[in-house]
């Protein structure tokens, strides 16, 4: 699996798609906020710090994963994974892909979702 952190111009190319695929794959479980704030995320906003999209890909270049965070996921947070491709650690290499190198951002899982709780750190899930 190839993740990779999106520039802002690769997320102006790809961004339908990739709305399509967490609309298809988030099992309608994305929260409404953090779903306005992926759909309007522009490059500006992109550029901002704490703001990022990372996406995993097959070795075909298919989505696998998608992941967004605004203000580190203060402001907003969602991971969507394809169902085929769940349970391997894409959510937590997602979120890993858009820290920086820092802590994980403080998204939450989705209620009822236990095959994705994994992904939360522990202190995360505390906040």
């Amino acid at each position: 699996m190839i993740v990779q952190k999106m520039s802002p111009s690769a997320w102006e190319s790809r961004r339908f798609a990739l709305l399509r695929f967490v609309l298809r794959h988030g099992d309608r479980r994305i929260d409404r906020l953090s779903w306005r704030r992926l759909v309007t995320a522009d490059e500006d906003s992109l550029r901002r710090e704490g703001t990022a999209i990372a996406v995993a890909y097959t070795p075909g270049g298919q989505p696998a994963g998608i992941a967004f965070a605004e203000n580190y996921g203060e402001a907003a947070c969602l991971v969507a994974v394809h169902p085929a491709f769940r349970s391997r650690g894409i959510g937590r290499s997602l979120l890993q892909a858009i820290s920086d190198g820092r802590e994980p951002p403080a998204c939450r899982p989705a209620s009822g979702s236990a095959e994705s709780l994994p992904a939360f750190p522990a202190a995360l899930l505390r906040r």
